[in-house]
């Protein structure tokens, strides 16, 4: 598969999803982090729930707890 051809699907996704996608000004946020034990590894998972009508935003997971990658998530 060449570098093109995902180009060409990442356009056509585009235009076929551009018209659902809303983007919504939020007034207040939640953001949660739960600390998951995967064999002797520690990862934390992070999650933003919009207060206003509760739909889950944003999931990311990371090694780290450190507050460089709590605002890589909030971007």
């Amino acid at each position: 598969m060449s570098y093109e051809t995902v180009r060409k699907w990442i356009i056509k996704g585009r235009e076929l999803f551009s018209h659902t996608v809303v983007k919504k000004e939020r007034t207040c946020i939640a953001v949660d982090e739960k600390i998951i034990k995967r064999g002797d590894e520690y990862l934390y998972l992070w999650a933003a729930v919009g207060l206003d009508d509760e739909p889950l935003i944003a999931v990311s997971v990371t090694h780290g707890k450190s507050s460089l990658e709590a605002m890589q998530f909030l971007k």
